[in-house]
């Protein structure tokens, strides 16, 4: 019992870092997702997704856009990835 308990906090950071990863690998993949669609047609789509994720689009150069996501992940801490695409 005393062993259990005592791995019980490790068991809750690794679950809480396992989710966190997958939750940053979905939101790369929507942030992908919407850079290869300006790349095709030149036009922007907001990802469909809860309101914890804040996507942010800028217009850098003449046909080069900077996709950028940001969210509090699960495990708590801040992330923000970006992305550059020209059309």
């Amino acid at each position: 019992m005393i062993i259990v308990m005592s791995l019980l906090p490790i068991i809750v950071i690794v679950q809480q870092e396992l989710s966190a990863n997958k939750q940053e690998r979905e939101v790369l993949f929507l942030l992908e997702e919407s850079m290869q669609y300006y790349r095709v047609s030149g036009l922007m789509i907001e990802p469909d997704v809860n309101e914890d994720i804040l996507f942010t689009y800028e217009l850098i150069d003449t046909h080069i856009m900077r996709f950028c996501a940001s969210w509090v992940a699960l495990n708590g801490r801040d992330y923000e990835h970006c992305f550059v695409a020209t059309h």
